[in-house]
């Protein structure tokens, strides 16, 4: 217990110097144009910092920056994290479509990617528009659905039927309850009888998920340390009795 308290405490001295980059490369991109030098507007340096607003740290910076609840996190979700999440996913699970929810700049669908999973088994579920309109972009060939998690099931339309695997990274703790509440309750009728539930988090001290059902049977965790801050992946399959 005592290595694992000094390795948070070691992770969260890395998380709070992470955020005040974000938030210092984040202003110095936000900052409005002088007024008085309109004639440098258009220039060669303006141009070249375009694509810096566009790119997936911006991105996730624009998200903190707006809605700091909705997103949870100081720092995206690393690539370490994604390909120990995508590498959880069974060998055995072939069939069926997988959700991946609140997809983000889109590092979980490139894992996913990544361990040969076929795109048309694929989709990303996200709530803002504009990280909506960036994994369209940057995923030509899945289905990105831009809308609230709270109404899951609508939102796949036929889709729902073959679903088979959804993976979640929602800040359930910094969530309003009720909300909470409304998404397990549409993944829980959404997810079938031994599908599976890949919920990455970060709370290290809890092992199961108070908001989980019991009947989602809790069968590997994770720790992962390279991610900033430290995460749990947890993964469930869905039993049923009747």
């Amino acid at each position: 217990m005592l290595v694992i308290q000094r390795k948070i405490m070691k992770a969260q001295a890395i998380m709070h110097r992470s955020v005040a980059k974000v938030i210092d490369v984040s202003r110095s991109r936000f900052k409005t144009e002088d007024p008085d030098n309109h004639h440098n507007y258009h220039d060669n340096t303006t141009q070249k910092t375009l694509p810096l607003l566009n790119s997936p740290l911006m991105l996730f910076a624009k998200e903190i920056w707006q809605n700091p609840r909705a997103v949870g996190a100081a720092c995206p979700s690393s690539r370490h994290l994604a390909k120990v999440v995508a590498r959880m996913i069974p060998a055995s699970a072939t069939e069926g479509l997988i959700v991946d929810l609140g997809a983000g700049t889109g590092v979980m669908t490139t894992a996913l990617l990544q361990q040969n999973i076929a795109p048309d088994r694929i989709i990303a579920v996200e709530r803002s528009h504009q990280l909506a309109e960036h994994l369209k972009q940057h995923f030509p060939r899945l289905r990105v659905i831009e809308g609230d998690a709270a109404h899951l099931i609508d939102l796949l339309g036929a889709d729902a039927l073959r679903v088979n695997t959804l993976i979640c990274g929602l800040p359930f703790r910094s969530l309003p309850l009720r909300l909470v509440h409304h998404v397990v309750k549409e993944i829980d009728h959404l997810l079938p009888k031994n599908g599976l539930y890949l919920q990455y988090t970060y709370d290290l001290m809890r092992g199961r998920d108070p908001y989980v059902p019991h009947h989602f049977r809790l069968t590997a965790s994770k720790i992962v340390w390279s991610n900033i801050p430290p995460a749990r992946v947890n993964l469930y399959r869905i039993e049923r009795f009747n």
